[in-house]
């Protein structure tokens, strides 16, 4: 008689089990953590890539402009760099170049014109350097109903107060050569400006074009503005360090235009740092962003010309 023999299979006891599952997750978790550090690394790349293309953007547009500063109008009329100090951004003023008829330049009719009244917040002109602007009717500038509609223009005086040396217009009046300003103004001569400052982290460019609504760029969250005198002083280059005064453009021999861009989206959760300092600017409160510096070092050919 032939024994049967009879196998019995027994399933995965439960610490089997419990091992196998371990072992899963901990494979599971590490695979895991490779792809999230793989994107992170992939967000953080294509944030600073795109910061990079649109630091060189905007340092050619700001430096195109200011090689231009002074073009067509007297030296004091050419810039204004308002200092933000230790906490906040610089704003810049440069005559508006475009408004320069060529022509008439060469015919000895330059940019700016000359102050008849001054009332303060309202100056009556020689003349309006205004013309083929798009946003002029044919009596007044703009809609005073509407307050963006003014944002787009700015005039920059000679005088050597910074308190009263540019303001925004409110209105223009055509008829009578008439400007309404929303700041006061002093000195003899004005001529029209462009605008740069940053506003809500965006930095935003004001000319008779843009209508002051839409921003240069995004992200922007510093601009800084340092320059030397022909005597090699330099002014608002480090901390603790304060604007030329009086203010005069003409002795303006170098510039150093610096920007700060900060990526869309937060890339570094272990950052103990916030925005860079920069000249005399300090830095920022810790957050998770990354930041980027471009910075462009030029001289001003308007304002060096002729006078070594």
């Amino acid at each position: 008689m032939k024994n049967k023999i009879t196998t019995q299979k027994k399933g995965m006891t439960i610490v089997e089990l419990m091992v196998a599952l371990t072992i899963m997750m901990i494979v599971t978790s590490a695979i895991y953590s490779i792809v999230l550090s793989q994107r992170k690394a992939y967000i953080k790349q294509e944030s600073i890539t795109e910061t990079q293309e649109i630091g060189k953007i905007i340092l050619t547009i700001i430096k195109r402009d200011l090689m231009m500063a002074g073009y067509g109008v007297d030296k004091k009329l050419a810039l204004y760099i308002k200092d933000g100090g230790d906490n906040g951004p610089d704003e810049l003023y440069i005559n508006d170049w475009s408004f320069i008829d060529e022509n008439e330049l060469l015919a000895g009719v330059y940019g700016e014109t000359k102050i008849i009244h001054n009332s303060g917040k309202s100056i009556l002109v020689e003349k309006l350097n205004l013309d083929d602007c798009a946003q002029c009717s044919d009596n007044t500038y703009g809609d005073s109903n509407d307050p963006n509609e003014f944002e787009s223009q700015y005039v920059i005086s000679d005088t050597d107060d910074p308190e009263k040396k540019v303001a925004k217009i409110k209105n223009v009046n055509r008829d009578t050569n008439t400007l309404t300003l929303q700041e006061e103004i002093s000195g003899s001569y004005v001529a029209p400006a462009i605008y740069y400052g940053i506003v809500e982290e965006n930095l935003k460019k004001s000319t008779r074009n843009t209508g002051g609504r839409q921003p240069l760029a995004q992200n922007v969250v510093d601009l800084q503005i340092a320059y030397q005198d022909k005597e090699g002083n330099w002014y608002c280059h480090e901390r603790g360090s304060s604007p030329m005064t009086p203010f005069d453009p003409s002795k303006i021999r170098l510039i150093r235009v610096s920007i700060v861009i900060r990526t869309k989206a937060k890339t570094d959760f272990n950052k103990t740092t916030g925005r860079p300092a920069l000249e005399n600017r300090e830095e920022g409160e810790p957050d998770n962003y990354s930041y980027r510096i471009y910075t462009t070092t030029f001289v001003p050919r308007n304002l060096f010309y002729g006078d070594i």
